[in-house]
């Protein structure tokens, strides 16, 4: 077998491996509407929508390696955890420029405090032919959702989401925090706390 081949090989195999375990469960837990933490394994399943519907996310849970495969939808969990990573749920929002809004969907937890910052992973289709990953951030202030796909083209609703902190907000309109939302949130969160 040539260089080239052996190495198509390899590459092959790797994605394989990828996929495979892309799709297997983990272990992990999740918390009921009531509080109460069941632990066991699961797999996460992005949500998904249209230009004309959301569909939230869901889990896959199973006690045991050998147990019954359950359907965990949004309403029956508030959050769960999958190794290092927390989701939480997040109410009425909207992560693109369609008017599609989710009611209630699970979130990454990227940094907590007076502003919240999640990441949105879901998958949008456009037809049959096409289908995109999304992972799209939503904070959180005073009990809203802000869905923000795109700081550019939203930067006057984002400076009318934090107007409570002017400096900041300059800042946005200056372009000194282009694409960097993680900054914005540190920054917000440190002068509340001063």
């Amino acid at each position: 077998m040539s260089s080239k081949g052996f190495i198509l090989c390899f590459l092959l195999l790797s994605l394989i491996g990828v996929v495979s375990q892309s799709q297997s469960f983990e272990p992990g837990y999740y918390y009921t509407p009531s509080g109460e933490k069941v632990s066991g394994l699961i797999k996460y399943a992005r949500s998904s929508y249209t230009a004309h519907n959301a569909t939230p996310g869901s889990l896959r849970f199973k006690s045991t390696e050998r147990s019954k495969i359950q359907k965990i939808e949004v309403d029956d969990a508030k959050a769960f955890v999958l190794g290092k990573d927390s989701f939480a749920t997040v109410r009425n929002f909207r992560i693109s420029n369609f008017d599609v809004w989710f009611k209630k969907d699970f979130a990454l937890v990227l940094e907590s405090g007076p502003l919240t910052l999640f990441l949105h992973k879901s998958i949008s289709k456009e037809g049959t032919r096409f289908t995109y990953i999304n992972d799209r951030y939503i904070l959180l202030k005073e009990g809203k959702h802000f869905g923000l796909w795109s700081v550019n083209k939203q930067r006057h609703d984002l400076v009318a989401f934090l107007s409570d902190n002017e400096a900041l907000c300059q800042k946005i309109i200056d372009l000194e925090y282009d694409d960097d939302v993680p900054g914005i949130v540190r920054v917000y969160n440190a002068e509340v706390k001063k």
